[in-house]
């Protein structure tokens, strides 16, 4: 998967260099990637030899500058008037060389996970399962996206931005009153032991058997992502005609915690009545993903106020992972393996991974410089290790080095939509 994902990235870039070359709509006199002085120069160069080979009585734009501004095709950001649109909306609004631009906006995203993991059945009636861990998905998280640049010229600006989801939780109980069911955990804690009070028990005898069903069974989710970028755009924010392409590219930094709890309860159907008969299992996940990222951005103007937009961004990225485990009752006492260690852990591991966007929605210029928008969004990240991807199959507690192994062969799939406001000045 990891060399899929380094061909495809080599692939994007070959792709989006070739489509900058061919499609690109800077103006002619801007001489593409060339600097403003040796554009000006270019420009002079070409308007002698036009000049050289028209009547002398033609106006060139050397000789009328009023008429060429006229015809020019390219218009800043807070002018907002392609040739062919309506410019009512609007009047000049600063210098985009050397101003600022931002925006803050309300995001909402959703997870879809791969597949749930069974937890709990009905000792007497094994399928189905009583409880999963998609009974506690994580549902729709909110946040704040805010982006920040400086227009270095131009033809290029610096940006930075952030966008956050605020931590979700989420949970699910059963219990053997409300289902009338013999609770019965569907891990095997084999190999690991606990003591109440009585001398060393199996953990399984805790989360229940056939023979002593548990009184109930919880289990808890929660997730928080954060997101950093520091970009470097060309062509940011200009109007060529109708149609308007931006690249991008620059560093990002994305961290997500993930974690799962599968708690139960021996004597009671009420957790905290009893904390040395609860034994929590717990496992908690951080992936650190960061490297640098290419892209780019479309927008097409449907009249002078409105335009629609999109874009993708995709990077390869390192991904320094963080995995702590570990089983504990209510009354902080830890199980034990065999041995007599407890079992607790925290490694870390570092895993190469890759990451994409793409974004696709709608802009209103209210006035000059403000500017409504919102879409839609999806970001995919491929090489990441999910907290119910480390639960140890059978017999996987018995052996310490297979239950500290990392399991970074998962993906994780966000979207949702967004809507904020922008600013240049």
């Amino acid at each position: 998967m990891k060399r899929l994902a380094l061909w495809g990235a080599v692939l994007s870039i070959c792709t989006a260099v070739s489509t900058a070359d061919a499609q690109t709509p800077w103006s002619s006199s801007e001489t593409s990637w060339l600097s403003p002085d040796l554009s000006a120069a270019a420009d002079r160069l070409f308007n002698y030899r036009l000049a050289s080979t028209q009547d002398p009585a033609t106006p060139t734009n050397e000789t009328q500058p009023e008429a060429a501004a006229a015809n020019t095709p390219y218009v800043d950001y807070g002018n907002g008037a392609c040739a062919t649109c309506d410019t009512s909306c609007f009047d000049t609004c600063g210098a985009c060389c050397g101003g600022w631009f931002g925006g803050v906006y309300a995001i909402g995203l959703n997870r879809s996970d791969d597949f749930g993991v069974e937890l709990s059945y009905d000792g007497a009636n094994p399928f189905p399962a009583a409880m999963t861990t998609s009974a506690a998905d994580i549902d729709w998280g909110a946040g704040l996206e805010t982006r920040f640049g400086k227009y270095l010229s131009c033809y290029w600006a610096m940006e930075v931005a952030y966008w956050g989801i605020s931590p979700s939780r989420q949970e699910a109980y059963v219990c053997n009153a409300c289902q009338n069911i013999d609770l019965t955990s569907a891990i095997e804690f084999d190999g690991l032991l606990y003591d109440a009070g009585a001398g060393l028990n199996p953990v399984s005898d805790w989360f229940g058997t056939a023979a002593a069903p548990a009184q109930a069974h919880r289990v808890r989710r929660n997730f928080e992502a954060h997101n950093v970028e520091i970009n470097l755009i060309r062509n940011p924010y200009r109007r060529t005609g109708c149609t308007h392409f931006e690249l991008v590219g620059g560093f990002r930094y994305l961290k997500f915690d993930d974690s799962f709890s599968f708690a139960s309860n021996l004597t009671s159907d009420t957790f905290g009545n009893d904390p040395v008969n609860e034994l929590f299992y717990s496992i908690d996940m951080e992936n650190h993903l960061y490297g640098f990222q290419i892209g780019g951005r479309l927008d097409h103007y449907l009249c002078s106020c409105l335009s629609i937009n999109g874009g993708v961004k995709y990077g390869l990225y390192g991904n320094h992972i963080k995995h702590r485990q570990d089983l504990a009752s209510g009354a902080g006492v830890l199980a034990v393996n065999g041995g007599g260690n407890p079992y607790q852990f925290d490694v870390s591991d570092d895993e190469l991974a890759g990451l994409g966007e793409l974004f696709t929605g709608l802009s209103y210029s209210i006035t000059p410089c403000w500017k409504l928008t919102g879409g839609y969004r999806a970001i995919h990240a491929c090489g990441v290790g999910l907290a119910t991807s480390q639960i140890p199959r059978a017999r996987g507690f018995r052996d310490r080095r297979l239950a500290r192994a990392i399991d970074a062969e998962n993906s994780l799939f966000l979207h949702g939509a967004y809507a904020g406001i922008e600013y240049n000045w």
